[in-house]
């Protein structure tokens, strides 16, 4: 029987409604992504997680 060593993590956002996605993951386990912020002009933010995909540190937008 295989054993994975991994996990899924919901990442979230950083409020403000809309949805995120993951891009890409290092052999720590941080994730880099981006989340859309909704509202009347919706903008784009990059983030990277900390060890492990645990908390998310906004990295500003994306323009």
């Amino acid at each position: 029987m295989a054993h994975a060593d991994w996990s899924f993590v919901v990442l979230g956002s950083f409020g403000g409604g809309g949805f995120s996605g993951a891009s890409d993951i290092n052999d720590s386990g941080q994730v880099v992504g981006w989340y859309e912020v909704v509202g009347p002009i919706p903008y784009s933010h990059a983030f990277i997680t900390g060890p492990n995909g645990i908390g998310m540190t906004d990295l500003g937008t994306l323009t």
